[in-house]
């Protein structure tokens, strides 16, 4: 990548930069490489541009927001339940004796279960949306 913008004419000569490695330039070369710049930043659809980046950041909004809320839901059935959350440290061990407990020690099945931590970070979450 070439980047016209970042010269140093402090140096005998242009400079440009060449993926990170400055490069001497000649007048003429740096002239078309500007040119070339210029004539590409004129061409770009920058409202395309946006548009792409803003559906992007909607989408990656409403998948947080989606995931917040499915951890609410769990936590408040959990807090109906047992009535209160785990931490996170109590989360790991009931995790760990379930799993020895129910699947020997191997592989298998563990219930999601919601400690206060993600609960915290989800109602965060959902108020910075």
């Amino acid at each position: 990548m070439v980047n016209a913008n970042n010269t140093n004419k402090q140096l005998d000569g242009v400079y440009g930069y060449v993926d990170g490695t400055p490069v001497r330039l000649s007048e003429a070369s740096y002239k078309k490489l500007e040119s070339a710049v210029k004539e590409v930043e004129a061409d770009a659809d920058f409202e395309e541009y946006d548009n792409f980046v803003n559906g992007k950041v909607n989408a990656e909004n409403t998948a947080k927001k989606d995931e917040a809320e499915r951890v609410i839901e769990l936590a408040e059935k959990e807090i109906a339940s047992k009535g209160k959350l785990m931490t996170r440290t109590e989360k790991a061990n009931w995790i760990h004796n379930y799993n020895n407990l129910m699947n020997e020690g191997g592989e298998g099945f563990v219930p999601e279960v919601i400690c206060q931590e993600q609960y915290d970070f989800a109602v965060k979450t959902l108020k910075e949306i």
